[in-house]
Parts: structure tokens; sequence; C-alpha cells
């Protein structure tokens, strides 16, 4: 049995200075059309309700082993689940919100607008910076020509 991942609502609202980029690309949808396939081969199974000559919007699960013994099976209820469904895909890239999940409902204000946005897809980049802790030993005088010692020695 296939089981879809359910959406969480999280409360996390996104503002224009939390948002270092934002853009909707074009909306896909709605759904008409569901294909189960062999990748390369074009041995392609559609629910018994589509004509695949008039198939504007159609997902493809492409040598999906879970499901290729009972293709014929399971072609119709699949369908069923996404006939009709539309979404408008983003990109969002933010600044220190990295606990977001893949299926997360998050609310982005921008422009003016307001978005309720469902994460499909996350790449996470982590910047580390290092400080620098001295620690005193010696004497005020000892120290101080210590610190200007490493200071020239790193700018050259």
């Amino acid at each position: 049995m296939l089981v879809n991942k359910t959406s969480k609502e999280t409360g996390i609202k996104l503002i224009k200075k939390n948002i270092t980029e934002f853009s909707l690309l074009p909306k896909f949808g709605p759904v008409d059309s569901l294909v189960l396939s062999r990748y390369p081969q074009e041995d392609n199974v559609y629910p018994e309700s589509v004509d695949p000559e008039n198939v504007n919007h159609e997902i493809k699960f492409a040598d999906n082993l879970l499901i290729e013994r009972k293709r014929d099976e399971v072609i119709d209820d699949l369908f069923s689940k996404y006939k009709g469904l539309s979404w408008q895909p983003f990109t969002l890239k933010t600044v220190g919100i990295g606990f977001i999940e893949l299926g997360d409902i998050i609310t982005v204000e921008i422009d003016d607008e307001i978005y309720r946005l469902e994460v499909l897809g996350k790449e996470l980049t982590v910047a580390v910076v290092f400080l620098r802790r001295y620690f005193v030993t010696k004497s005020r005088n000892q120290q101080h020509v210590i610190n200007l010692q490493q200071i020239v020695e790193e700018s050259n």
C-alpha cells in the first residue's frame, strides 16, 4: 500500500526582511493524467479513463520499484488521488530557518501578498565562523606585544 506524506502547518511566517530570494514559477495543473512508466522503454500504463492523446498535465512515475509489479492494479486508485491537482512551484531563499522539513506549510508575506506554501524540496547551506579567543596568562604588557606580533604576522 502506498501512503502519501501529509502536510503539516508550522505557524512559520516569513516576511520580506527574512527573505533573500523569492520567485513564483509557472503554475502546473490541473493534472489530467498519470503515467506509470518503465524508462527508457515506452511501456506506459495509463488510467482507463484517460485518452493519452488529449493530455495537458501528467504526472509520471518512472521505474518505481514499489508499484512495478502491480502497475495495472494501482493506477486507477493513484490517479484518483492526483486528478485535478494543481500547484505553483516557487523558489525561496532565507537565512536562519534551517529547521523546516519537507511537507511543512509556511506563510510568506512579500510585496503585500500572502502565500501559503508547502515545502516539497529543500537545500541547506551552512556557513561556519570561528572566533579567536585570547587567554591572558602573562602580564598585560607582554600580552599586548604578543597580540601585535600576531597581527603583523597575519597581515604578511
